[in-house]
C-alpha cells in the first residue's frame, strides 16, 4: 500500500502472521496521507479476533502534528513500536508520556 498526498508521501506495508500484524511505515507521516492511515488502522481493529499490533518507524523520515496524534492513537490502542534514531525515540516517548498523563 502506498499513499500519496501534496508534499507528502508514505509507504505503508502490512505483514500478518498468525498472532501479529506489523505495520511498516516509510517516509513521511504527514498531512492527509495520516487520515487514510489510520482508516485502514480502524478497519483492521474491528476484526473480532485482534491480533499483536507493531509498528515500525525506523524508515520515517517526518512527522506532523497530525502524524503525532495517528501515533498517540495507536500508542492508546495498545501497539507496539520500533524506532531507530534521537527524533523517532524521543517523539516516541514524548507521545508515550502523554497519553500516560490524559488516561
Amino acid at each position: 500500500m502506498k499513499l500519496e498526498a501534496k508534499n507528502a508521501m508514505l509507504r505503508i506495508a502490512i505483514r500478518s502472521t498468525e498472532d501479529q500484524d506489523t505495520w511498516i511505515l516509510e517516509g513521511r507521516l504527514a498531512g492527509q496521507v495520516v487520515d487514510e492511515l489510520l482508516d485502514a488502522w480502524k478497519k483492521t481493529r474491528r476484526e473480532p479476533h485482534v491480533r499483536k499490533s507493531v509498528v515500525d518507524l525506523v524508515d520515517v523520515t517526518f512527522v506532523d502534528e497530525r502524524g503525532e496524534r495517528a501515533l498517540a492513537k495507536m500508542m492508546a490502542d495498545g501497539a507496539e513500536f520500533v524506532a531507530r534514531g534521537v527524533y523517532t525515540k524521543s517523539l516516541l516517548q514524548s507521545l508515550n508520556e502523554g497519553w500516560k498523563r490524559e488516561v
